[in-house]
Parts: C-alpha cells; sequence; structure tokens
C-alpha cells in the first residue's frame, strides 16, 4: 500500500507485457492494473486529508470552547467583585439641597423671619452600597440661610451659617436606586442680622444643637424634612448683656445626590 506524503508520488509508463504468438512487438498495455492503482492513492490522500481536517476543526472547537469558559469565569468573578465589596471599605455619596424653613425661625416663641438656605453635605458609609440596611455617618459641611421678615416699620434680614453639622445616619434600600435614611446631627450654627428701622443690629449662635432629620431619594432625586432645636447665646445692639433663647427650626428641602 502506499503511504501518503511519505515520499512523492510518480506514476511511470505503463507495464507492457509480451505474449507469445502476437509477435515480437506485440504488447498490451495493462490498463485495468493501472486504473486499480491510482484509484488506491488517491483515496489514501483523500482519507489523510480528512483525517487532518477533522483534527483542525477538533483543536479549534476545543480552544473556542476554552476561551469562552475562561472569559465567563472573569466576567463572573467581576460580577462577584462588584457585588460583595469587602466589608471594611468606604463608600459615599454627595448631595445639595435646598430648603425652606416651615413657620420660620423662632427665637423664644418668637418668629424671626423665613427664607431659604442652600447646603452642601457628603453621606459615607462603610460596606456594601447594595446592602438593604447601612450604617453611616452625615457630615454637613456647610449650610447658609437667609432668612426676612416684615412688618409695617421694620425689616429683619438674618444671614445664619451651619458649619461641619456632623452624626450618625441609618439608610434601608426599598428598591434598586431607591432609599430612605435617618439621622441625628450635633449642629453648630452663627448668625448675625439687622433690623432696619429700629437700627438695631442682633446675632445668636449656639454649640451644641440638635437636629434631626429624614430622607427618601429616588435616583438622585432628594426630599427631606429636619427639626433643629437646642440653646444659642443671642446678643443685640440694645441689650445689656447677652442672654440664652430657645431656637427651633423646622424645614423642608430637596435636592440632588450623585
Amino acid at each position: 500500500m502506499v503511504q501518503p506524503f511519505q515520499q512523492p508520488v510518480s506514476f511511470t509508463r505503463p507495464s507492457r507485457c509480451w505474449y507469445p504468438g502476437f509477435g515480437k512487438n506485440t504488447f498490451r498495455i495493462d490498463e485495468k492494473a493501472q486504473q486499480v492503482n491510482h484509484a488506491a492513492v488517491v483515496m489514501n490522500l483523500k482519507t489523510h486529508m480528512m483525517k487532518k481536517s477533522l483534527l483542525v476543526i477538533l483543536a479549534a472547537a476545543f480552544s473556542y470552547s476554552t476561551f469562552a469558559q475562561n472569559t465567563q469565569t472573569a466576567v463572573n468573578e467581576t460580577a462577584v467583585h462588584d457585588t460583595e465589596k469587602d466589608p471594611r471599605s468606604v463608600n459615599n455619596s454627595f448631595a445639595v439641597t435646598f430648603g425652606v424653613p416651615i413657620g420660620g425661625v423662632n427665637l423664644d416663641g418668637f418668629n424671626q423671619g423665613t427664607g431659604f438656605g442652600v447646603e452642601l453635605t457628603n453621606n459615607f458609609y462603610v460596606g456594601d452600597p447594595m446592602k438593604n440596611f447601612r450604617v453611616g455617618l452625615n457630615a454637613n459641611w456647610l449650610q447658609a440661610n437667609y432668612y426676612r421678615k416684615m412688618t409695617d416699620s421694620t425689616l429683619t434680614g438674618i444671614v445664619e451659617w451651619h458649619l461641619l453639622k456632623i452624626g450618625p445616619q441609618v439608610t434601608v434600600n426599598l428598591a434598586p436606586e431607591m432609599d430612605v435614611s435617618v439621622y441625628a446631627n450635633v449642629d453648630p450654627i452663627w448668625s448675625f442680622g439687622f433690623s432696619q428701622g429700629l437700627e438695631e443690629g442682633l446675632a445668636y449662635s449656639g454649640v451644641p444643637l440638635y437636629a434631626f432629620g429624614a430622607k427618601y431619594r429616588y435616583d438622585t432625586l432628594l426630599i427631606g424634612v429636619e427639626s433643629t432645636m437646642g440653646k444659642v447665646g443671642f446678643r443685640s445692639s440694645e441689650a445689656e448683656k447677652p442672654g440664652l433663647k430657645d431656637f427651633q427650626r423646622f424645614r423642608i428641602y430637596f435636592g440632588f445626590q450623585f
């Protein structure tokens, strides 16, 4: 049997057979033997090529299967890493809110005016942000408010600053991109103001005041309520000496959290 690809295949001239009685130069070509030999060679070549093609296909299929399996494993590991973060990791969000005091600001029960304010806040959490229950820190870096009150003969204006209002916060996830939070903060406050008509200056400050609030977030939209209370030192240009007054304020706010 001819072994393919071991040596070049060559075809020689057909063998000639001499048969006595037909003359000295009479020959007959054995065409049938030649055809059988050629067919066997071609069959062996085809068989070898089929085996080689099958091996190539099997190798390609195995390589693709291995690549797909490794890719899926890498994707799964990435997903697990994203959803199951280190419980010691710290996550945070930033919020900008705008607030309005309901009923104004009250000192010893007397309304000092109403207005609006802006607040910049960070929320820090420890652990996986996808958990249903999280404990964190609510840090308000700055809250600036302006209040105004107009009477028949007097215009009172107050600028009020809250710096580093900070405290614990608990958040419950209701659904993806939706949660509610409650917090309790220590709220230092400084302010100054004027009373046009009475030509009187005034100021009050307090450390600490206490702020308690709740807020609801959907995606980047945020709305909340907050109550602030405590004692503040009050001073005016007409008073002989400063005194303490009860500070009370209830406000509603809205804004964006990122």
